[in-house]
């Protein structure tokens, strides 16, 4: 009886201990998900516990903003992005202008100098935070330019070239940089000659300027110039032309590339806006031709920007016309087609989506006469 009733015990101890191994596996599974679920979960939440700090200028990038043209972009986030267009307005800025810069840091959206009024510049930094909807100052632009190109390095604006002054302005070679941590501006390597009007992208460590026009402000540039941040005393260095020299064109990078949209050719005299798009491969240094856009456009290199692999502009000015609607470019299968209509015709607006939200911002009402200081939100549904 003794052995009975201990083989029993044994026994009972046995399922016992395997009752509670198995209820530990269950449970583990239970409390730690897959990662790429957990991902996927944490994509457009408003919860602000679950974005992090909205006053965090670090320059990471915002899961809802996936690729935007502030960060750079990755290969495979293939998305889907519809809208029902609905624009809702929202507290206006303090300043009516267009031709300005952007960049999209920690949930703030800073708009640099511009055109207010009579093509009179403006040298101001506004900053609109989109967790309140409030309007702050920034330290104004040091040497205020328009027609620059403008590229996010490691959570810092980099303005290169541009027209200093009102309309008509000169070109510089100067490269200005801003620290949104600091609110302070210092300088960095300027450009081999004078240019305004081109566009500048970063991607794997370095800064990419392509286009533009000369200093006389007629001649179309087809340079590449590259800038190795890390080492920065070597200079900006050339690399293969564009195929089609070109000013007022928008840049943006996707999957290790960068591209190139529309523009136009000439500016004080003769000109002609165009629909050409170009990729280029730092890799094999070589340019390729996509899909043209629908119709020929330039002037909207402040509204151009990566959303997964997809690219959206937003207004600019297609010959004669001004344009009024948001345009958008399927990466995977080269081919546009019209996401929204604008709220009005728009020359050169600011445009970015944050939490699934698509801002427009500024820009003048059918061209250069009418600067705006309008704040236009349409929600997206991003797949």
């Amino acid at each position: 009886m003794d052995r009975q009733a201990f083989t029993l015990r044994t026994c009972f101890y046995l399922l016992l201990f395997i009752f509670y191994a198995c209820s530990s596996t269950d449970d583990a599974d239970l409390t730690t998900p897959n990662p790429a679920e957990a991902s996927e979960q944490n994509v457009g939440d408003d919860n602000p516990s679950e974005e992090g700090d909205p006053n965090d200028t670090s320059g990471g990038e915002d899961e809802s903003n996936d690729g935007a043209s502030d960060d750079e972009a990755t290969a495979g986030n293939s998305v889907s992005v519809t809208s029902d267009c609905f624009w809702a307005e929202k507290t206006a800025s303090a300043i009516e202008r267009l031709e300005s810069q952007t960049a999209l840091i920690g949930g703030r959206l800073y708009t640099f100098a511009g055109f207010t009024h009579s093509l009179e510049i403006s040298a101001q930094t506004e900053i609109l935070d989109l967790e309140t909807g409030t309007w702050t100052y920034g330290a104004p632009m040091p040497v205020a330019v328009t027609h620059m190109g403008a590229a996010v390095v490691d959570g810092k604006v980099w303005i290169v070239g541009g027209f200093e002054g009102d309309h008509p302005g000169v070109a510089i070679d100067a490269v200005q940089i801003y620290d949104p941590q600091t609110d302070t501006w210092s300088a960095g390597p300027a450009l081999p000659s004078p240019r305004a009007s081109g566009a500048v992208v970063y991607l794997d460590g370095a800064l990419y300027y392509f286009g533009g026009l000369e200093a006389d402000r007629q001649t179309d540039v087809a340079e590449l110039l590259v800038l190795d941040v890390d080492q920065q005393s070597q200079g900006w260095q050339q690399m293969a032309d564009m195929p089609v020299a070109r000013n007022h064109l928008g840049g943006v990078v996707y999957g290790g590339r960068i591209y190139a949209v529309g523009g136009q050719t000439g500016h004080d005299g003769a000109r002609d806006d165009l629909a050409v798009v170009h990729a280029y491969d730092p890799g094999t240094d070589r340019w390729e031709q996509l899909a043209d856009l629908p119709e020929d456009r330039s002037h909207f290199e402040p509204g151009i920007f990566t959303l997964g692999d997809k690219i959206l502009v937003a207004g600019g000015r297609s010959d004669a016309e001004y344009a009024d609607d948001v345009l958008i470019y399927n990466l995977q299968n080269d081919t546009w087609e019209v996401l929204c209509e604008l709220p009005a015709p728009l020359l050169a607006p600011v445009s970015r989506v944050y939490k699934e939200q698509l801002y427009v911002v500024n820009g003048g009402d059918e061209g250069v006469c009418c600067p705006l200081s309008n704040v236009w939100v349409a929600d997206l549904i991003v797949d």
